[in-house]
Formats: C-alpha cells, structure tokens, sequence
C-alpha cells in the first residue's frame, strides 16, 4: 500500500488519489478470458452477468486474430478474448490455427496480457456435443488454455431440479472430455432470468468456482476485482486493506498529534481508499472512481480531506467529540481510519451492481454517496468501541 507523507500545502486529495489508484491497478494487473462458441450460445449474457453489463460495448475493443476481438473494461482488471461466430466444423479449425498462433505469440508478453482461461459454451437446448467440438475443444487444451465447459440456458423444472435432458447431455460431454475441463463436467448455468417462464439465474458462483480453480495465481487478485457476484471475495480482500490503513494510522498517532495536525493521517487514508476501489473495478475511468471518492469523502464536511473535514468526522466516535481540541492517540487514529475504510467499502459495494450512466447520475447530486458514507461511518465506529480508552487518552 502506498504510503507517503508530503508537505504541507503540497498535498491534494484528487492528485493523491489518482496516483494511488492507478498504482494499485498496475499492481493487482488483469485477468483475460477467452470465450468460444456457437452464435446464440449466451456467452455474452454468461460474461455480462459475472464481469458486468455490455463488455464488448463499453470496453476498449480491438482485433487480435481471425475471428477474435480484444475487449477491455475499463477498469483494467478484465478483458476478453471473444471468438466471433465460432461454428464448429472448418472455421473453427481456422480459428482455433489462429489462436494457436496467437497463444504462443502471448505467451512471451506480461501476465496481464496473456490467456488465462477459456469458457466453451454450449447451448443446452442443442443436445449434443459434436466429435469436431470435443476436438475444438482438446485443442484449446493442448494449446496451454484450461478450459471451462460451460451448458447455458438449462432449465430448471418445477419441482427445482436441472432439466433431466441437460444432466444427461452433461453426461455424456462428461464422458466425452472430463479429463481435459476444469472439474470433469460441465457447468450448468443460466445467466438471464425469464419470469415468464418462471426460470431463474442459476450456475454462475460454480461457474466463477470453476474460474477461478482454472486461473492462474498471478491473476486471482484481478480475476477477484473484476468479478461482481461474490461480493464476500471482495470484502475480504478490502477488510485485509482496511486493517493494514488502520495499522498505518496508528503508527501516526502513536505519539500522539493535535487535532489541527490530523492532516497527517490523510496520504496513508487516501492511499487506502484508493486500493480498495481498485478491489471493485467499477466501469469507470480513473478520474471517475477518484471524483466518486472526494464526493464521498465530503460527507467529513470538507472537500479537501483534511484538518477540519477530519476532525468533523473524529466528533463521531464515541467518547471523543468532548476532547476533541486535544490530540489524536494511536487508538482514535485507528478507530477513525477504520471507520473511513468501511464506510468507503459501503459507498462501492453501492456503485459495484451499477453501469457507468448510473453511476454518473448518482455523481452528478452526490448527496447518496454522502449519505452512504456518513451512515456507514457512523454504524462501525460505534461497534466495539471502548470509550474509556479515549476519556483515558484525554484525562
């Protein structure tokens, strides 16, 4: 984590915080992955529904090979290979020399630019599995790519099992290619609910499982960013951040500081903040996500982040808005910077299910990210805290 503590008047939160971002993001690098199959299959509706909505058109596309685009989301933790109209049969052998190609030529690049895993999805509704897809598919293996098989739009019937006929498919691709897919059998999945139909979203946490199992463990911390259904990941990596900020706050205050001087604890909480925005990868530019921040942040009562908007937000903790011309100890620091953390958390597990023209909107006024913050500031200092330490402090 970034942590530098500059001089006064040199420091601005908007800099800081930018910086920071697009360090981590260097950092924690990007996940790809490559998807194939027929046209129709669901293999957009599969990535929108674990990597957020409209990949291909929010994301910086580019042309790689024969058949194959270059998506990237604009955070930088994702982006895929998508394999346009893949049949099976001869242009999938020409996609398939292609990509062969392709994979040697990736291999030699940085880990964020490699393959790292490939979806094969098959539309359930087909009913088979051809000798030329089991080939495409031992291929795809052969080449270096592990290789998830996913059935999409499996039915779920009205006493809540998967459609008999799809298990038995699953079966016999089991039968076919166990031994080359990550877990030996398919993943039965549907991404798009159908009320209609009374069917729902079904198989995308053991599809991701299953990713993840495949994803090599220099990409997981991406691979953990980019994703927005398992938003427990994500707090577990943020709670680790927010621990190691509180830590370094309280190093800060171990000789205790005046209140006037809390801007001294700002670079290491900025620093914090911005590490675990890139945890969630929001659709948004840099700027956005550091805009997104200081509106947040604001709910301290100053833009700038610093003395005053500090002080305003230490008067929350219990036990300190009577002292609050005394001093910063090592405990209200860490106290304070913890609260920070987890409100900041609060506000992206907020923007994290939302597109970019959401998000914006919810920018333009705001006062919800405010209020976000501010509630869930108030909620976790208020958890544990023992008073007494800071009438101790104070006395």
């Amino acid at each position: 984590m970034m942590q530098t503590t500059p001089a006064r008047g040199t420091f601005t939160f908007t800099d800081a915080f930018e910086a920071a971002y697009r360090e981590q993001a260097r950092q924690i690098g990007r996940f790809n992955l490559a998807v194939f199959g027929k046209t129709g299959a669901g293999k957009s509706s599969l990535v929108n529904a674990i990597f957020g909505t409209t990949v291909a058109e929010t994301g910086i596309g580019k042309p790689v090979t024969t058949g194959t685009h270059y998506y990237e989301h604009p955070s930088g933790t994702f982006g895929m290979f998508d394999c346009v109209g893949f049949e099976t049969g001869e242009s999938g052998d020409d996609i398939l020399a292609s990509l062969r190609r392709t994979v040697e030529e990736y291999r030699d690049r940085p880990l964020a630019e490699q393959m790292h895993v490939a979806w094969y999805v098959l539309r359930w509704s087909d009913r088979r599995f051809e000798d030329s897809q089991a080939g495409f598919v031992r291929e795809l293996r052969s080449i270096g790519l592990p290789v998830v098989l996913v059935l999409s739009q499996v039915p779920i019937t009205g006493s809540g099992d998967v459609h008999p006929e799809a298990v038995h498919l699953a079966d016999l691709i089991a039968a076919e290619v166990g031994d080359v897919i990550i877990g030996g059998r398919p993943v039965m999945t549907n991404a798009v609910a159908d009320p209609h139909l009374n069917q729902p979203v079904h198989g995308l946490f053991p599809l991701l499982e299953s990713t993840f199992q495949a994803a090599p463990e220099g990409v997981i911390g991406a691979l953990t960013a980019a994703q927005r259904i398992d938003l427990a990941r994500k707090r577990r990596d943020a709670s680790a951040i927010v621990a190691t900020g509180a830590a370094a706050a309280a190093g800060i205050g171990a000789i205790p500081i005046p209140f006037s001087d809390a801007v001294l604890l700002v670079p290491a909480q900025v620093a914090m903040m911005a590490t675990i925005a890139t945890r969630y990868a929001l659709p948004v530019d840099a700027g956005t996500v550091t805009s997104l921040a200081l509106a947040a942040a604001a709910a301290g009562g100053a833009a700038s982040w610093a003395g005053r908007g500090l002080a305003n937000l230490a008067k929350m903790i219990p036990g300190v808005g009577s002292v609050i011309g005394g001093t910063i100890n090592a405990s209200i620091a860490a106290t304070l910077t913890t609260g920070i953390g987890f409100a900041w958390i609060a506000v992206c597990e907020q923007l994290v299910s939302m597109d970019a023209d959401e998000i914006a909107a919810l920018l333009g006024d705001g006062s919800v990210l405010r209020s976000t913050f501010l509630t869930a500031f108030k909620s976790q200092v208020h958890k544990g805290v023992d008073s007494a330490k800071f009438s101790e402090s104070a006395a």
